[in-house]
């Protein structure tokens, strides 16, 4: 990128911007003015991914391996080898792969699960999710 050109981010709100302020107004006919508005829309949000792409990749890194320990530590009492295996692989992994393989495992475990450590790992796991969405909240508002 040369010193001229802007970040996509930015490109992408300039893009937006002229949609809403300038092409959309300037169309006569509904269904093209609805369609400039609403890539506008989409525009912004991805603009907004974009920005802040790496502080959220970095958050979620810590917050993955947070989740691991704590997962390992509330997993420490006695569980089903899938269900061990699967908290193992999340800390191996450290991505929402492993998170969304644990969370199908846990429901299938879940008869044979004490209620209250059942409760304890899918809670733990639902405080790493809204996490997660309240970040996507921030570019999505």
């Amino acid at each position: 990128m040369n010193n001229k050109s802007l970040p996509p981010d930015q490109l992408l709100g300039r893009i937006a911007k002229s949609l809403k302020t300038e092409i959309g107004p300037a169309v006569n006919e509904a269904y093209p003015k609805t369609q400039a508005f609403l890539t506008a829309v989409v525009l912004e949000k991805l603009a907004g991914q974009l920005k802040f792409e790496q502080e959220h990749a970095q958050i979620e890194d810590k917050e993955l391996l947070i989740l691991s320990r704590d997962l390992i530590k509330i997993g420490e009492e006695k569980l089903p080898a899938t269900l061990k295996n699967a908290v193992i692989r999340v800390n191996d992994e450290l991505d929402i792969g492993s998170v969304n393989a644990l969370i199908t495992i846990l429901y299938e475990n879940k008869p044979v699960l004490n209620e209250k450590l059942f409760d304890m790992l899918l809670g733990r796991i639902r405080k790493f999710l809204r996490s997660r969405v309240d970040r996507a909240m921030e570019y999505s508002a």
